[in-house]
């Protein structure tokens, strides 16, 4: 009863994440009108300096909760200013393929930061370790690759005139 109990909170909590996920891509998206595939990777990039935070500060999570969504509306900063900005003009297409490549080289940076090894933090209020890992993304950005490729065909063959005799 005890895993059953277990694993309903898992499957809650990891809901609730996903939930909390789509609730930003889904504010990029109506605001800017930007479609940001590489918005988990930057919910990666903030879990692994809130790791990093906490390991070097001596297991203060509280203050590694203050400075990595800092960190990470700076990279989205930047992001923004030099790589999105110029395609608000080129489309929807444009803007899929450089954030879905965008993913793939953060993913590549924190695996060459970080490496592919499992992190875990002790909490301080918990016996029990959380953990993470880098693995866990590359599936997730496989099915997204393999649904972009989907998208964008069916895309082109439904706004591009010609585009059948094209593909």
């Amino acid at each position: 009863m005890d895993i059953i109990g277990a694993q309903l909170v898992n499957s809650i909590s990891y809901g609730l994440l996903l939930f909390v996920i789509t609730c930003g891509l889904s504010l990029v998206f109506g605001i800017l009108g930007v479609l940001n595939l590489a918005h988990g990777s930057l919910y990666m990039i903030g879990a692994y300096v809130s790791y990093s935070i906490t390991v070097h500060s001596g297991q203060n999570f509280w203050l590694a909760l203050i400075i990595a969504p800092l960190a990470v509306a700076v990279c989205s900063l930047i992001i923004e200013m030099i790589l999105l900005r110029p395609t608000y003009q080129l489309g929807h297409l444009s803007q899929v393929l450089l954030t879905f490549g965008l993913a793939y080289v953060i993913h590549d940076m924190t695996a060459a930061i970080w490496g592919l090894s499992k992190k875990s933090i002790k909490t301080e209020r918990m016996e029990k370790t959380m953990s993470f890992s880098i693995r866990s993304v590359s599936l997730f950005l496989k099915l997204v690759w393999e649904f972009a490729a989907h998208f964008s065909m069916l895309w082109a063959i439904a706004t591009i005139p010609n585009s059948v005799r094209t593909l």
